[in-house]
């Protein structure tokens, strides 16, 4: 059986696995699929497990609702079993969250740590709103809100740098992580 995950880099310091999917409209069905890569890992568990943007939900629909899932939302619940029996954080690359306090949805990473506690870590800051001649103008801000800065994850002692996809275009948060000494930046 072929893995969804890219092979491990393994190093003195940190174990690393990076598996993709096809993210669909469905929770529960995407749960299944990150399950089956978490499953498909051989050898011992990495440090980390990484899942690209919009990993728990992905809109297929134009003009279809999102809504924000919370981090006690029961369909997860096996992804957080899974850390915490393997010791391991599993970064969701994104997911469509509402804040504490807030009332606007965010493009949010979560990190769900060895003890299996879900966090959100990082909201997407750039969001992708593009206007190209001749097509239909795509407008990430009118579902997501724009996160208000970076954000550096310890994990096993490695700084590490969140960004989300169109982040990339951006240098001046890269120049801030630097300049913060992160090891490493994910782009999911």
């Amino acid at each position: 059986m072929n893995s969804p995950c890219l092979p491990r880099v393994g190093t003195d310091y940190l174990d690393v696995a990076v598996c993709q999917l096809t993210s669909v409209d469905d929770v529960s069905k995407n749960v299944q699929q990150i399950l089956a890569a978490l499953h498909s890992l051989s050898g011992p568990a990495p440090d980390l497990v990484c899942f690209p943007e919009n990993a728990l939900y992905f809109r297929i629909k134009e003009g279809a609702a999102v809504t924000g899932l919370a981090l006690d939302d029961q369909r997860l619940q096996p992804i957080f079993d899974w850390a915490k029996a393997n010791n391991s954080y599993v970064h969701l690359g994104s997911v469509p969250r509402v804040l504490e306090g807030g009332g606007r949805l965010f493009n949010s990473s979560v990190l769900v740590e060895p003890s299996g506690h879900p966090r959100d870590v990082y909201q997407k800051i750039h969001l992708f709103d593009v206007d190209v001649e001749g097509h239909k103008p795509v407008r990430e801000s009118d579902v997501f809100a724009a996160g208000l800065g970076p954000s550096v994850l310890d994990i096993r002692g490695w700084k590490i740098g969140s960004t989300i996809c169109y982040d990339l275009r951006f240098s001046e948060l890269f120049s801030e992580y630097e300049k913060l000494g992160v090891d490493a930046v994910l782009i999911p």
